[in-house]
């Protein structure tokens, strides 16, 4: 049996609150691989929410 591990990685000592939005370091590890890319800063709600729908929608047309 193959066991594969998914994370996500969110460093909440780099989350930062601006006006309307929420930034800090945010990226997956699957088995290792990277994505996008270790310590990547970004728009982490708008992130979270567009992985997870897609998550969704490929798991439920599968």
């Amino acid at each position: 049996m193959i066991m594969n591990k998914f994370k996500i990685h969110l460093e909440t000592d780099t989350i930062i609150k601006h006006k309307n939005s929420i930034t800090g370091i945010i990226y997956f590890d699957f088995n290792g691989i990277l994505f996008p890319e270790k310590d990547w800063n970004d728009f982490i709600i708008v992130l979270l929410n567009n992985w997870m729908q897609s998550s969704y929608n490929n798991l439920s047309s599968g």
